[in-house]
């Protein structure tokens, strides 16, 4: 399959590339105008890019989303130079080349859209090419003009890094005019100009051997094979002299391309086997400090005589197979890249189908020979289901300027109207984490029942407003086979007035044995089937207001996706993405991770990547908790709810729904005994007591010494006492525990932690 909407910003531009001469090259660019690799879209792993333009055509292929194109200058577009005018006064110009600016002969010629400021593309004479190199004219710091040559490209359709597009001057396209042959004149003061030009000594290059830059990479190649099969890791390069000739060459080939490290690494690893090496750090010290005539080499012929020739050297490639090498990349590339392609848009297929098993591993194997990782290919598939259905992932290219105040209006998406008050944000996302029997399921059935009906639940008296109610997509996939049954008795325990209506409302998606369906996943089918549900709404014809996906972790691992790293970050995106495009709130249910002490390390308790707890708008945290009077309350924590403070909340299930109780009723027995260690036997130097027997806390506390007991084997696991000789000590973690669950006591309770333990 071809997926249009990501080639058609292509097809204009190389539209725009009409007219230039079959000879032109050019490269694909970011929105920086650094040249990127077009497969990964990444300027990292582009090396070599100067030698590796492509045509028009081919740049149809590529079918991916870059920014910009940009035209290759020098040698591999035929000779093309590039006159760039940046702010240049006429008298400043002609004091250069001896003639006015609007004497130029007429050319192709483009610009950003910034005022005084554009390039024109002349070409010069293959026998002056020797003669011609990249400068800049600064005044006051700035660059007014520049010439640009081998190893540069001028981007020329695209956007540009402050949001501007290029474009052509009134006629001077390539469709409405050639590309003019600089003046003879013109290239002598522009070869004087350049001949004047001093360099930072440490980049000064010697032109006396009037190489084109393939001749350059051809001696790069030469030297790299010269010190891994032709230099002997011997006595003669402990002499310093032989060893630094060595290393200058690397230093003025790497300096001719502008890379003042390109052959560092090569130059160390090789000096890391000779006698005197010590380390890379004073091997990279020197390495910056080589200059061109300090020893008896003084380029990479006379290196050749006098080092590798005596051992018999011959090069490995000449010249002519080289050149041809570097000629046929691009076509290497070019196949490459339609491969990769074919192949994930064959692979994007087939799992949206469901298609053979056996096939698709096949192509994640080709795939894998392209050194593209796993969660790469993931990353990628959901990519391409996004583009398919017009979900957004990510920021959109714009040429409006990013300026607004607090005055500005907002769109309905950033106003991020509620569902329900304090719990759901119409078209954004939430996530619900708890321990296991925290009452998450509780949780959010309650939830699902308020959209239904409108109902006031918990600690919100207002319930969802009438024009906003409507149906839930329940997807358990947590419980497999069992999860229908388990859902089913929470919604039995959890009785609402308004039953019937609730369920009518309610969609239930979870494994069906009877009718041979799985579990759902996060794989490209499940999300197919989930997006075209919501298209369709609720079989009764409401639309589709709440989808609740339980649990996180089990959907991702049934979709391939490694829950701790890779495609994480995407898979939450995707989710926001669809819950904006449908105008549905989607919570998450995801557990605490193992042996978590929830109530300590907060939201961040939650098992997996950190963007699972810092991507979701809303976070809301369960904890179990109990007391004398209520041997199962549930803690309801909102830690995060887009533009309100922090809250919690304690109920209990009732007869019908749940019931809230006050912090009194509800204190918890854990907190009691710790309360009651706190308030106990006083230390020598008088700080607060933080030691009780068991006696001591039955006392404090008017329970049965027998239920103290029972409850400190658990408290002891939980590592919030420690216990000798017949008395319970509170620990640093017990400590810090007590302060977030009694607000009255906190301070002095921190005060105490920082005396005994250093810090809080």
């Amino acid at each position: 399959m071809t997926l249009a909407t990501s080639s058609s910003k292509l097809d204009t531009w190389t539209k725009k590339l009409e007219g230039f001469p079959d000879i032109t090259r050019f490269t694909t660019c970011n929105g920086n105008k650094r040249p990127v690799s077009p497969i990964t879209k990444l300027v990292d792993g582009n090396t070599g890019w100067q030698t590796r333009g492509y045509t028009p055509e081919q740049l149809d292929e590529f079918h991916l989303s870059y920014e910009a194109t940009g035209v290759m200058l020098g040698e591999i577009s035929g000779g093309l130079d590039a006159f760039d005018f940046d702010d240049i006064t006429n008298e400043e110009f002609k004091e250069i080349f001896g003639c006015n600016m609007k004497d130029l002969p007429p050319t192709v010629s483009f610009s950003s859209g910034k005022e005084g400021r554009y390039q024109s593309l002349y070409y010069i004479p293959q026998k002056h090419w020797k003669d011609i190199a990249a400068k800049q004219l600064q005044k006051n710091g700035e660059v007014i003009f520049e010439n640009r040559w081998n190893g540069q490209m001028s981007v020329v359709s695209g956007v540009h890094p402050e949001g501007r597009t290029y474009s052509f001057l009134p006629g001077r396209s390539p469709k409405e005019i050639k590309i003019a042959t600089m003046p003879e004149e013109i290239i002598e003061n522009l070869k004087v100009w350049l001949d004047t030009y001093k360099e930072d000594p440490k980049v000064q290059q010697d032109k006396a051997q009037d190489k084109s830059y393939l001749d350059i990479l051809y001696d790069i190649s030469k030297y790299r094979d010269i010190l891994r099969n032709w230099l002997p890791y011997s006595d003669d390069f402990g002499v310093y002299d032989n060893w630094r000739d060595v290393g200058m060459i690397g230093r003025l080939l790497s300096l001719k391309v502008n890379k003042p490290d390109l052959l560092f690494k090569d130059f160390d690893y090789w000096s890391s086997k000779q006698p005197k090496y010590e380390t890379t750090k004073k091997t990279k010290a020197k390495w910056d400090s080589f200059k061109r005539g300090e020893g008896k080499v003084k380029d990479l012929g006379s290196l050749i005589r006098n080092f590798a020739e005596p051992n018999g050297y011959t090069p490995s490639q000449t010249f002519e197979e080289f050149k041809k090498d570097q000629q046929t990349e691009p076509e290497k590339e070019k196949d490459a890249v339609k491969r990769i392609k074919n192949t994930m848009e064959e692979l994007y297929k087939l799992e949206k189908e469901g298609g053979d098993w056996n096939r698709r591993q096949y192509l994640k194997s080709i795939l894998g020979g392209y050194a593209i990782k796993k969660d790469e290919v993931q990353i990628r598939l959901l990519e391409m289901i996004a583009l398919e259905h017009e979900i957004n992932l990510a920021e959109k290219k714009t040429d409006k300027r990013r300026h607004r105040t607090f005055s500005s209006r907002m769109s309905k998406e950033e106003a991020m109207e509620p569902l329900l008050p304090g719990f759901l944000i119409e078209g954004k996302d939430a996530l619900l984490v708890g321990e296991s029997g925290a009452g998450k399921t509780l949780g959010v059935l309650a939830l699902s029942y308020s959209v239904a009906t409108g109902s006031p639940i918990l600690d919100n008296p207002f319930g969802v407003a009438e024009e906003k109610q409507g149906a839930t997509l329940g997807i358990f996939s947590d419980g497999g086979e069992g999860s229908f049954g388990m859902v089913k008795k929470y919604a039995e325990m959890l009785n609402p007035p308004e039953k019937d209506l609730w369920e009518d409302n309610f969609n239930f998606w979870g494994a069906d044995v009877s009718n041979d369906v799985s579990s759902w996943g996060f794989t490209i089918k499940g999300l197919s089937e989930l997006i075209e549900e919501l298209k369709q709404g609720h079989p009764n014809g409401a639309p589709y207001k709440l989808v609740i996906v339980d649990s996180l972790k089990k959907v991702v691992s049934l979709g391939g996706i490694d829950f701790g790293v890779g495609a994480m970050d995407l898979v939450m995106q995707l989710a926001q993405g669809i819950a904006s495009k449908f105008n549905i709130c989607w919570v998450w249910v995801h557990h605490t991770a193992k042996n978590s002490k929830g109530g300590i390390n907060g939201i961040s308790s939650s098992g997996g990547n950190s963007n699972i707890y810092q991507i979701p708008y809303a976070c809301h945290r369960l904890l179990a908790t109990s007391s004398p009077e209520h041997k199962h309350i549930t803690k309801w924590i909102v830690d995060k709810f887009r533009g309100e403070m922090r809250r919690e909340f304690q109920y209990v299930l009732a007869e019908s729904m749940f019931d809230l109780i006050d912090a009194e009723e509800a204190t918890d027995t854990t907190t009691k005994i710790l309360k009651a260690i706190w308030t106990g036997t006083k230390e020598p130097d008088g700080c607060q007591g933080q030691y009780a027997s068991a006696n001591q806390i039955a006392i404090t506390t008017d329970m049965k010494i027998k239920t103290v007991r029972n409850k400190m084997t658990d408290i002891k696991k939980s590592s919030l006492v420690t216990y000798a000789n017949g008395i319970y000590y509170l620990s640093k973690q017990g400590a810090k525990q007590l302060s977030i669950d009694d607000v009255g006591i906190r301070a002095e309770v921190e005060e105490y932690i920082k005396d005994k333990w250093g810090r809080v």
